[in-house]
């Protein structure tokens, strides 16, 4: 009878005990103090050009969008390079206009030279004419045709220094469109790396930035507890 009762009080604690131990170890729940940093990496970002920077339009923990204007270089020489391109376009135009003024010019004369000669072919058919005056507007109404040619030549040449002079003007605004650095992903700076008035060398770091995506937060678990955090505690 005392043994008996003996073990059925061993078995009371020994049932008291494991649920003390589950009581304890149930975690539902951890809490504790995090620091809130992004999912995907953070990364550095860089310059795409050199230059002393006039501006910047960013500060630390500033969220930006794609393509906004982050840092303003100076683009003295990239903006006269541009007025310089288009000034030499206006020029250019300006040498096509003349060229096809001559070539209308040429083509009222070469009209007038065909006349003549075929009034003197006329002529000459009704015996009231001579065979040098035919000649004479033969020759002037051939030559008239060269000069046309060698002018329509002259003009598409002109009009192909037009075309190249239009490229030379795109490639000047893209280099004066690289002094705004702009941002290449939407995100967030979690430092500002950059002053007015410095040099900023190529590939030269803005700062530090987490792009947009889902944030977590990174703390750390008592060691009691360690082994059963699981998904979705």
């Amino acid at each position: 009878s005392g043994r008996k009762k003996t073990a059925e009080g061993n078995a009371r604690k020994a049932d008291d005990a494991d649920t003390a131990d589950t009581t304890v170890l149930d975690v539902r729940e951890i809490v504790g103090v995090a620091r809130i940093e992004p999912a995907g990496k953070i990364i550095v970002m860089n310059a795409e050009t050199a230059g002393f920077v006039r501006e910047v339009l960013f500060v630390e923990n500033d969220r930006v969008e794609k393509g906004q204007s982050l840092v303003v270089l100076d683009a003295e020489l990239e903006e006269a390079q541009v007025q310089q391109a288009k000034s030499r376009i206006v020029v250019q135009q300006a040498a096509i206009e003349s060229a096809r003024a001559s070539l209308s010019a040429l083509q009222v004369k070469f009209m007038a030279a065909k006349n003549t000669y075929e009034r003197e072919l006329r002529l000459l058919q009704g015996k009231a004419g001579t065979q040098q005056a035919l000649e004479d507007s033969r020759f002037a109404k051939e030559e008239l045709e060269k000069q046309i040619l060698a002018q329509e030549a002259q003009i598409r040449q002109q009009q192909a220094q037009a075309g190249e002079l239009a490229a030379e003007l795109r490639y000047r605004e893209v280099e004066r469109a690289k002094k705004t650095l702009r941002a290449p992903l939407a995100g967030r700076f979690l430092s500002c790396e950059v002053k007015p008035g410095n040099y900023l060398s190529a590939s030269a770091s803005l700062g530090d930035f987490a792009v947009d995506g889902p944030q977590v937060a990174v703390t750390e678990v008592d060691e009691l507890f360690a082994m059963r955090v699981r998904e979705g505690l």
